[in-house]
């Protein structure tokens, strides 16, 4: 038994000074769950599947033709952990693209497609003209020669499609005509494409 004399008082609490020959303690025993290790004393996390080093491009770089740069490609389990890491390699084309495989453009190509595109807009045109209500029939002469003429007719007071009919000879005379006058006019919106040297 310990002597109550031989005890002292630590922050309101009772401290034995002596402790018997017979006594025994007993330490708290502690796991861990992957993965978290406890070895002793010792707490640890376990390796991940992931190999330690630098994965990836360290810094911002302008690319050349032909040239690869890897990408790391991580995974995580369901609690965030990092169970991997690796990495692929992507190239930038350095070839310039045909009809059988993919790759660049060329400037050339580029300046080519451009002035396309601004030629195809310069080169169609567009307009509207007026089948007035009682009239069967309507002549217009476009300014070139052309043979792809697009139009199409609508109510000029209800905006309804109304079937029409236009003939040409492909010289600049058209004419657009209607089977019955209508009682509305009929508002036609044609156009046509011409060529480069027209």
């Amino acid at each position: 038994e310990l002597s109550v004399g031989n005890a002292d008082k630590v922050n309101n609490l009772t401290v034995e000074t002596a402790v018997p020959a017979d006594a025994k303690f007993t330490d708290t025993t502690y796991t861990g769950q992957t993965p978290i290790i406890v070895n002793g004393g010792v707490i640890s996390h376990a390796n991940s599947g992931a190999t330690a080093g630098s994965y990836g491009v360290a810094s911002a770089r302008r690319l050349e033709f032909g040239e690869a740069f890897k990408v790391p490609y991580i995974t995580v389990n369901g609690k965030g952990h990092v169970t991997g890491i690796s990495h692929f390699d992507v190239t930038i084309p350095s070839e310039v693209a045909t009809s059988d495989s993919d790759g660049l453009m060329s400037a050339d190509q580029v300046l080519l497609l451009e002035s396309l595109d601004e030629l195809s807009k310069t080169l169609t045109q567009t307009y509207t003209t007026i089948l007035e209500a009682g009239q069967t029939s309507l002549a217009i002469g476009v300014l070139v020669s052309t043979t792809n003429i697009h139009f199409n007719a609508y109510d000029d007071s209800t905006g309804e499609e109304v079937i029409v009919d236009c003939a040409g000879n492909g010289g600049g005379k058209y004419e657009f005509s209607i089977a019955k006058a209508y009682g509305n006019d009929i508002r036609i919106v044609y156009s046509y494409q011409t060529t480069a040297n027209s």
